[in-house]
């Protein structure tokens, strides 16, 4: 099995440390509302993006439909990034995704407790096409290659996708 790790794309400025989130958002899904506002700090400008990495993993609602595709039990609760000055809204999904322990910890090149290189065990990340990596050294999506795939097909702006590298272990 081939899988991928879908990011913002480190070419273009971030712009989640421009945007204040409401400490439910910052908790996490299981604190959030169904629907949040996020504001763009003053002297600031929204700038689009479909990831948002930090302080918070957020998707693009396009990009959570495309996973719905593939995932359709996937939650997801929107919160509307507003810019106060230009009266913009950009939509975007924290969403509920399984954080899996699956670094093989003999292909892996760790030091110092840190993720230098990453090899996921496939045996421990099981039939999941979306998920997170535990203790991986960026934030962001690990997904199967239908899902990359899937993806690819749209115009979706500022995202990186990239092969991580996996085995299957001897362990079943």
């Amino acid at each position: 099995m081939e899988y991928f790790f879908v990011s913002h794309d480190s070419r273009l400025d971030s712009i989640g440390g421009d945007i204040l989130f409401s400490d439910r958002v910052l908790n996490g899904f299981d604190q959030a509302n169904e629907d949040e506002t996020a504001v763009v700090k003053s002297g600031k400008k929204l700038v689009y993006r479909s990831v948002i990495e930090h302080p918070v993993l957020l998707v693009s609602t396009e990009i959570c439909e495309i996973l719905k595709q593939f995932k359709p039990d996937l939650r997801y609760k929107v919160v509307v990034v507003t810019d106060p000055l230009t009266y913009e809204n950009s939509r975007y999904g924290l969403i509920d995704i399984p954080v899996v322990d699956c670094i093989s910890r003999t292909k892996s090149t760790i030091e110092h407790g840190i993720v230098k290189l990453a090899v996921i065990d496939e045996n421990l990340v099981g039939d999941l096409n979306i998920f997170k990596i535990s203790q991986f050294p960026e934030a962001g999506l690990a997904v199967r290659l239908d899902v990359a795939e899937g993806l690819l097909r749209r115009s979706l702006y500022g995202i990186r996708i990239r092969r991580i590298q996996s085995q299957r272990s001897g362990l079943k």
